[in-house]
């Protein structure tokens, strides 16, 4: 079995155990990378993983591809509650990415990814009192799906012989939804919200190539990311009602026979900015070692875009690091 077959299977193997906050508007769970080998060796799509000074991730990298790629990824996830037994599984499409490379200095590329995904299925356990003599059955369901996707449009241009700068623009979009129910005698009573987004993100990279001899090639990477302009969104307030088909929305054979439905304009709900350095050392036998540093924040400013969830990803910190080992 070579090298490379040896690579692949580990990281299709690979587990990944995190804890993490919902973010408060709707948003859900924030990605940092999206293909097995930024994940599996534990990267923010920053330095090379995929190929020798190639990340999908970093467009200031695409010119060393020697084809033309299109690839995507798929991906599966479970969420669970401290101390309750509720878990859960999701599944879908992660990234869609193709790139040209032109006569190993340029390069463009399109993407569809997955930016923020918000599926999530939790219930308290079920209680029964007796209600002039009566035994009924009762429990809470909260449950959201839908998220937030990032259409990207990437160049990625030289500066000299050893450096290189790649330029990319987001444009974010998306809608979710989230839920409370009431269920009674298995009838569901249910109050939910329906949120749209859109909004745009610019990220700037930058790829360098600083020593090279026979036996070490030191490599620098770099990318900047703001917000060109903030996610704002609609959301849609259902009041509660009798589900009575229990087909997870109103329609006429509900009760009752109309439902208030409040629409609210908001800005500002997301904003993210961030600031990502790495450094890669590769071997003369294609053994590479990384690291990586990351400051994010989201600048944001709403407050008014109520959810089920209590908490709002503000800003995280990401220090990590890694051994690489390509095939010939």
């Amino acid at each position: 079995m070579s090298y490379r077959n040896i690579f692949i299977s580990l990281l299709l193997l690979n587990y990944i155990h995190a804890q993490s906050v919902f973010n408060a508007y709707g948003l859900g769970l924030s990605k940092s990378g999206h293909y097995t080998a930024t994940s599996g060796a534990g990267s923010i799509g920053l330095v090379p993983t995929f190929h020798p000074g190639v990340s999908l991730d970093n467009p200031a990298t695409w010119p060393g591809l020697k084809f033309t790629y299109i690839s995507g990824s798929y991906n599966s996830r479970s969420v669970g509650l401290e101390n309750r037994n509720n878990i859960t599984y999701g599944n879908g499409l992660d990234k869609i990415q193709f790139v040209i490379p032109i006569q190993d200095r340029y390069a463009i590329g399109f993407s569809l990814k997955l930016e923020n995904n918000h599926n999530s299925y939790f219930k308290t356990d079920s209680s029964t009192f007796d209600f002039q003599g009566k035994n009924l059955i009762t429990n809470k369901e909260f449950r959201s799906g839908g998220g937030l996707l990032a259409g990207s449009f990437g160049v990625s241009f030289p500066m000299n012989e050893k450096m290189g700068l790649g330029f990319s623009v987001d444009r974010l979009f998306g809608s979710s939804r989230d839920e409370h129910s009431l269920v009674l005698n298995d009838i569901h009573y249910r109050m939910f919200n329906i949120r749209t987004y859109s909004g745009t993100v610019m990220n700037l990279n930058f790829a360098g190539n600083f020593y090279n001899d026979n036996d070490l090639i030191v490599l620098a990477f770099a990318r900047i990311s703001m917000t060109g302009k903030p996610v704002s969104g609609t959301l849609y307030q259902f009041d509660l009602f009798e589900d009575r088909n229990d087909n997870y929305t109103y329609d006429p054979d509900d009760y009752p026979a109309t439902v208030n439905v409040d629409t609210i304009e908001v800005s500002d709900i997301y904003a993210p900015n961030s600031f990502s350095f790495g450094l890669n050392a590769g071997f003369r036998n294609d053994l590479n070692i990384f690291g990586e540093f990351q400051i994010w924040n989201d600048e944001a400013s709403s407050a008014n875009y109520e959810s089920i969830y209590t908490d709002q990803i503000g800003s995280k910190t990401h220090f990590g690091g890694g051994i690489v080992k390509f095939g010939n």
